[in-house]
């Protein structure tokens, strides 16, 4: 099995905050680890003490959306 991430050149961690945003905890991802674009749906689990983000996969109906266009 190919470990998780693998194509990343580097696994990057930085310190931020969390802050809250009515009645939600908001975290503010620093511009260095942010995705290149601000409509990626994801999940995030929490691990332990970790909380965990990555992008949702893609229906077949979302990347035959983005094929269309």
């Amino acid at each position: 099995m190919v470990p998780p991430y693998t194509h990343l050149q580097e696994i990057a961690m930085l310190s931020t905050r969390f802050f809250r945003n009515g009645n939600s905890h908001t975290v503010r991802i620093p511009a260095e680890l942010a995705y290149d674009r601000t409509d990626v749906e994801v999940l995030i689990e929490r691990v332990g003490d970790e909380l965990r983000i990555r992008p949702a996969p893609q229906s077949l109906a979302g990347v035959m959306e983005r094929c269309a266009r």
